[in-house]
């Protein structure tokens, strides 16, 4: 097996181990094994990107993710810069790293702290218990201790030139208290989780995360072009007492202190806390690790309350489709769009894109008009970047962790492949597609006012006609009959029917020039539909 740099600096400490009465050369071969399986799991922030020629290639994913996490590190740059206001900008600087390092020890190291193999592989062996505890937590603090690195790296160094060596040691001292108090807590919370709820719901709590996390990706690549418009702030902050209630405000108070020598009651009680409160968690998890662990065993039941068939489902069942088995259908992929949590990470990271991204064009905007002017215009045609993620979860309906049981869509007594077809797009678009637009009717109502509303309707029918021509003129395949495993990015495809969507975008803007222009496109767009409708779920 490759020899990892870490587990080179950590045999200097290998005697502290013996110490401790851990069998240290058993503790290294495991800690090997682990990080050579972690180099070959693809992390959340790539997990859209993943194909079929990835698998069986010892490819270094995990080192792939760190340099993203370098990148997005460099959005706490220009806090650093801002001047030596420490209480302010240490807390957005410990604000940032706090959430992205909770969420990727959620999302990509869940699999460490909730591992049951170890109980049945190494659990077997002549390994004693003591070893086998500290060769999980250590992999968990060097996995958390790259991520971290990783995410500082870029202000750190920025810090060190502005500020001196005094602040990197103190930095790094601070960095290393959040590690031990983001592992700490991410314990507990799942010992809390397993002590009250089954493993199923400890499972989709962590796919929500993971979900949140790839979103918060996507939106931190628009926070780090803008951020560095903040260097040259002058911010005044006087700290209060409520603000100790603020975990960030706790780690900029050393700085505070030691740096500036500003010593007053609040920032002595956030660096007691600072140092308290990870040591207390650290503890509590070591008394609470036994019955932990015992609470793994819940992760391999997979039992659970059945999921009732929603009235909802049923209504918009009876309200969309026509036939019996269109609505069957339209049961059947709303069950599975709701349950599968594969299927939701690939998924719902466009839908939350498609949210965010039509507000980043109107914030630039808002820089140079204001929130009255930006509604006398015709901007709210920028809801239809919204509808740029169509193709791409429509593309993503032919597949399924479960896609071996999709040979019973070919034996279902049902000879109108349309009917499966259709009824498995509507049910995408109503409860993927019609939340996300949805809410941005309502944040665009709220900006443009009432007149808003027949472009509304008209972008939602041209939504409808968008979703039809993209099944239309997209490769065929069963509903959930494909693996993930073999998921192609299909990005000429995709960004052919991203221009059908240009097309109905320049229609929409030629219509609102014109007096009553937009009621005609109204009733152009519902006849396309009818005709579209029917036509692209023709099969012969």
């Amino acid at each position: 097996m490759r020899e990892f740099a870490a587990l080179k600096a950590l045999d200097a400490c290998k005697g502290l181990f013996a110490l401790a009465g851990v069998n240290y050369p058993a503790m290294r071969r495991i800690l090997q094994a682990k990080l050579t399986m972690d180099r070959r799991r693809a992390p959340t922030v790539f997990s859209q990107s993943r194909s079929k020629a990835d698998d069986g290639q010892d490819r270094n994913l995990f080192g792939g993710a760190l340099w993203l996490y370098a990148l997005l590190g460099l959005i706490m740059v220009p806090f650093v810069l801002m001047g030596d206001a420490f209480w302010f900008q240490m807390s957005l600087v410990f604000g940032v790293f706090m959430f992205f390092a909770a969420t990727a020890m959620i999302s990509d190291f869940s699999a460490v702290l909730l591992d049951v193999r170890d109980r049945n592989v190494l659990g077997t062996k002549p390994i004693d218990r003591r070893t086998i505890g500290a060769a999980k937590a250590v992999h968990v603090f060097l996995y958390l201790a790259m991520v971290s690195g990783a995410l500082i790296a870029g202000p750190l160094v920025a810090g060190t030139v502005k500020h001196g060596p005094g602040f990197a040691a103190l930095f790094l001292v601070c960095i290393a208290l959040i590690d031990l108090a983001v592992v700490a807590a991410t314990a507990l919370l799942y010992a809390l989780l397993l002590r009250w709820f089954d493993g199923e719901r400890l499972k989709d709590t962590i796919n929500y995360v993971q979900i949140a996390l790839s979103i918060a990706i996507a939106a931190g690549y628009q926070v780090l072009v803008r951020s560095f418009n903040l260097v040259d702030l002058q911010i005044g902050f006087e700290p209060a007492a409520w603000q100790l209630w603020l975990p960030p405000l706790w780690f900029a108070a050393p700085f505070e202190l030691l740096l500036r020598g500003e010593a007053d009651a609040i920032a002595a009680a956030a660096v007691a806390l600072a140092v308290a409160v990870p040591a207390l968690s650290i503890a509590l998890y070591a008394r609470l690790s036994p019955a932990f662990e015992r609470s793994l065993a819940k992760l391999t039941a997979h039992g659970g309350k059945a999921r009732r068939r929603s009235r909802l489902t049923d209504r918009l069942a009876a309200l969309l489709c026509r036939s019996k088995e269109e609505r069957a259908f339209f049961r059947f992929a709303s069950a599975m769009l709701t349950a599968e949590r594969e299927f939701k990470l690939k998924v719902y990271p466009s839908l939350g894109m498609a949210l965010i991204f039509p507000f980043v064009f109107l914030f630039q905007i808002l820089d140079d008009k204001s929130l009255s002017e930006l509604g006398a215009t015709r901007w709210y045609l920028s809801i239809y970047i919204g509808g740029l993620m169509i193709p791409a979860v429509l593309q993503m309906l032919k597949y399924s962790g479960a896609y071996k049981g999709a040979w019973i869509l070919r034996v279902a007594p049902t000879a109108d492949r349309g009917a499966m077809q259709r009824g498995t797009v509507k049910a995408a678009l109503a409860r993927l597609l019609s939340p996300v637009a949805a809410l941005l009717g309502i944040a665009y109502f709220a900006i443009f006012g009432v007149g808003f509303a027949p472009h509304f309707a008209a972008v939602a029918l041209g939504f409808c006609l968008y979703a039809a021509l993209c099944f239309w003129f997209s490769a065929k395949a069963a509903p959930f009959s494909e693996s993930f495993v073999g998921v192609k990015s299909g990005g000429i495809e995709i960004l052919g029917l991203m221009l059908l969507l240009g097309v109905i975008f320049l229609m929409h803007l030629v219509a609102s020039s014109v007096a009553w222009g937009v009621w005609a496109y109204l009733v152009l767009l519902w006849l396309a539909n009818r005709y579209v409708w029917k036509a692209a779920f023709r099969f012969r």
